[in-house]
C-alpha cells in the first residue's frame, strides 16, 4: 500500500504559528537580525497558506448568499 501524505493545516499549525511569533518578537528584542527575519518570513508563508482556504471559503458563502439573494427578489 502506498499511503499518500496530504498537506493540511490544524491545530498544530496554529501553535507553530504562536511560538514563531514569540520566537521572532524575542530575536527582534535580542538583535538577533537572521532569527527575527526567518521566523518573520515563516509567519508571512504560512499565514498566507492558512487565510488561502479560508478565503475560498468566505468566496463560496458570500457567492451562494448573492445567488439566494437574486433568486427571492
Amino acid at each position: 500500500m502506498i499511503f499518500q501524505r496530504k498537506w493540511r493545516f490544524g491545530l498544530g499549525t496554529v501553535f507553530s504559528l504562536i511560538v514563531v511569533y514569540f520566537i521572532h518578537l524575542y530575536a527582534a528584542d535580542k538583535g538577533w537580525k537572521l532569527l527575527a527575519l526567518i521566523a518573520k518570513w515563516y509567519l508571512i508563508i504560512a499565514g498566507i497558506l492558512l487565510a488561502i482556504p479560508l478565503i475560498i471559503i468566505f468566496l463560496i458563502v458570500l457567492l451562494s448568499f448573492f445567488m439566494i439573494l437574486i433568486t427571492y427578489i
